[in-house]
């Protein structure tokens, strides 16, 4: 979405300049974008990181700002969300669909404007956006296990306990499940554990063009503050530690 005047020479008073309203300039009407948007075929975040590289930008500035954004808002809130879980039975069966908006300034520093809930997937407005809404849809359905499985009627078949274990040398050694190298091994997982780690595998399997946010990329783990995890989420992260350490994909 982009504004539909261009913000220099900068007006307060057209609002049109700094404010993206319902009729707001679609990437294929934006003059530097339509090259890669439509002669080329580019999605609307390559097209924007393409004219952005085509000026001595970076986007990944961009991006990694945005991923921190939403990875933390997430943690700080998980306190919240996990008061409304204890209303229910299951404390795995959540999942929420929202839509954060970002400013982004000239010096490509990035703001949160808002977080909305249930966003609006219409494409009455701008037909053209129709398939983006499907995709959006269809990668959400996939990565949360709604839709049919088809004539799989074992869920061994999607995943088993050998997708799980990790750290063989470790565990071969581990006689004390409170040992923190142990707290992986197969032994030493509960029913509820080896649940969410089942659920955590087939997310990952199924994510399709989702990109997951927590736990952070290999590159930032020696970076990132442990400090405020709790055990479920500590325990988590040395699980795709460990998987990491048998296949890049799941770094």
């Amino acid at each position: 979405m982009y504004c539909t005047e261009k913000y220099y020479p900068f007006d307060d008073e057209r609002v049109d300049k700094y404010v993206i309203g319902d009729d707001y300039l679609p990437t294929w009407e934006v003059p530097s974008l339509t090259k890669y948007y439509v002669d080329y075929g580019f999605s609307m975040k390559e097209s924007f990181d393409g004219y952005m590289m085509s000026i001595g930008r970076d986007p990944k500035t961009i991006w990694l700002q945005i991923e921190e954004a939403i990875r933390q808002v997430c943690l700080k809130k998980e306190s919240q969300i996990m008061k409304y879980l204890s209303l229910y039975k299951s404390k795995r069966n959540f999942f929420e669909m929202m839509r954060f908006d970002f400013v982004v300034d000239n010096n490509l520093n990035v703001y949160i404007m808002e977080v909305n809930m249930s966003p609006n997937l219409s494409s009455a407005h701008f037909q053209q956006n129709q398939l983006l809404y499907e995709q959006v849809l269809y990668n959400l359905f996939s990565l949360v296990g709604l839709g049919t499985k088809g004539y799989l009627k074992d869920e061994r078949v999607m995943v088993s306990g050998k997708n799980l274990v990790v750290s063989p040398s470790k565990c071969a050694k581990c006689y004390d499940c409170t040992a923190p190298d142990c707290q992986l091994c197969r032994p030493c997982l509960s029913i509820e554990t080896e649940r969410v780690l089942m659920d955590a595998y087939l997310e990952h399997m199924n994510r399709k063009d989702c990109k997951r946010v927590f736990p952070v990329h290999h590159a930032d783990w020696t970076s990132f503050p442990y400090d405020h995890l709790g055990p479920e989420n500590m325990l988590m992260l040395n699980w795709f530690k460990a998987k990491c350490e048998s296949d890049q994909s799941w770094c």
